[in-house]
């Protein structure tokens, strides 16, 4: 299963929780701000967090 995590914070608490997010399922969490968030094949579950 393809799954990924997405987020936007400008604080840092969204940030927190993507990445907890992340860790729980083993892939890590990419500030939507940086190209290598950019989702180049298809997933299964997507975590958006803004």
């Amino acid at each position: 299963m393809n799954i990924a995590v997405r987020y936007y914070s400008r604080s840092g608490n969204t940030k927190a929780v993507a990445e907890a997010i992340a860790k729980a399922v083993n892939v890590d969490a990419v500030s939507v701000e940086k190209p290598e968030a950019q989702i180049t094949e298809p997933v299964d579950v997507l975590f958006i967090f803004t």
